[in-house]
């Protein structure tokens, strides 16, 4: 049986990616994507006609299909892309409502001494917070108001920051996530706010004996050094 694995792995071609230019956008046209901020209330379009506003929950509406609902849908293909500075992209359109978009980070703790370890740490509970272009209130607000949920996982090895939204706002969640990356603000208040989460973090990991175990496993396999 392995050596049916490694036959059909050897059998794989490598991917080929595609050079795309770096095209640079002003802050004030990526602010032009930015919805309104909307503190409280509706939205300004929330008078806006619709012809389901009047719908009870529990009536059937008739949805009409699209143009190439009769189409045979193709297999989602991969595309691979590689930008100048050496980042790769890969893009799956899977012909869904939602867009998930993930962006990982070649850091993490194994590529730093033990003194510093903490800093990949830091950086989750600083995800989506200020930037360079918006306040974290005006970040927040924006995610909430596209109905996006945003997250970040921290490894050994990468970063992962992600946003499922859906995909007609995949242009104003994308900024969002490379703010996190590009331009993050790191303000001392905010700083201050995320290691008042420490001790809860550890609280909640030493409440799971399976999470604990595997933690404990690295520790003592990698001398201190995870």
């Amino acid at each position: 049986q392995r050596g049916l694995v490694q036959s059909g792995v050897a059998s794989l071609e490598a991917p080929k990616f595609v050079q795309v230019p770096i095209v640079e956008e002003s802050q004030s046209r990526l602010m032009e994507d930015m919805p309104d901020l909307v503190l409280g209330g509706h939205a300004p379009n929330y008078d806006k006609e619709s012809p389901y506003r009047t719908v009870p929950l529990d009536e059937a509406i008739e949805c009409q299909e699209g143009g190439n609902a009769g189409a045979e849908e193709a297999y989602p293909e991969p595309h691979f892309g590689r930008l100048e500075n050496g980042v790769q992209v890969i893009a799956v359109d899977r012909q869904g409502l939602c867009a998930s978009l993930g962006l990982y980070v070649h850091v993490g703790s194994r590529f730093i001494g033990k003194e510093r370890a903490c800093l990949p740490h830091m950086l989750e509970l600083l995800a989506f917070r200020s930037s360079a272009h918006l306040s974290h209130l005006r970040t927040q607000k924006t995610l909430e108001q596209l109905g996006a949920a945003a997250s970040c996982r921290v490894g050994r090895e990468d970063v992962l920051f992600q946003t499922d939204v859906l995909r007609e706002y995949v242009p104003v969640a994308l900024p969002l996530m490379l703010a996190n990356v590009l331009c993050p603000s790191v303000l001392p208040d905010e700083v201050a706010e995320a290691q008042q989460h420490v001790l809860e973090l550890q609280q909640m990991m030493e409440e799971k004996p399976e999470s604990l175990v595997v933690e404990l496993l690295h520790v003592a396999a990698y001398r201190d050094n995870t």
